[in-house]
């Protein structure tokens, strides 16, 4: 399943580069595209079986695998790096080493990335009338409402979808 989303994905980023390069070029799309691709890779990393090769790159998938399992099983609470190396049985200097290298970035970004993610799928899903940004946000951890629609801001250049005057007045 994560396998074929991956493969799908990857051929979706291959049409749009194809088809509407002027599209790709755009920095939200790219950004879009970009981090869809990063979970879905670290989705069938976390779920794959190791197939052989390097012992480091297994012993690292492992580790990837098990940092995936403890955000999914914790998307609602904000960890620091010396819990989330505690939860999966490493240090916290080997977690950052395993995420700059496989990621690109530090553990603690790449969770903020993906808890904005959800909260992202989670305004696409809900009705506007009866949940409001401020609940979603916290829903996902994020107890600083103006750094979180900061955060949204940066990293999706808007606001979020709706409730922009909550948003705004925070």
């Amino acid at each position: 399943m994560d396998r074929l989303n991956l493969l799908r994905l990857h051929a979706r980023a291959g049409r749009i580069a194809e088809t509407a390069l002027d599209h790709i070029a755009h920095p939200e799309v790219a950004r879009g595209l970009g981090q869809d691709l990063l979970l879905a890779l670290v989705s069938c990393l976390a779920d794959g079986e190791p197939r052989g090769g390097s012992s480091t790159r297994d012993r690292n998938g492992r580790v990837l695998a098990r940092f995936e399992a403890v955000l999914a099983a914790n998307a609602h609470r904000l960890l620091d790096a010396a819990e989330m190396g505690r939860l999966i049985g490493e240090s916290e200097q080997r977690l950052n080493e395993v995420c700059a290298q496989a990621l690109g970035m530090d553990p603690e970004r790449y969770q903020r990335l993906r808890r904005l993610k959800l909260v992202r799928q989670e305004f696409s899903r809900a009705a506007p009338a009866l949940v409001s940004v401020a609940e979603i946000a916290r829903c996902f951890g994020f107890s600083d409402l103006a750094r979180f629609t900061v955060d949204y801001l940066h990293h999706y250049e808007e606001l979020p979808p709706f409730g922009r005057e909550t948003a705004a007045g925070v």
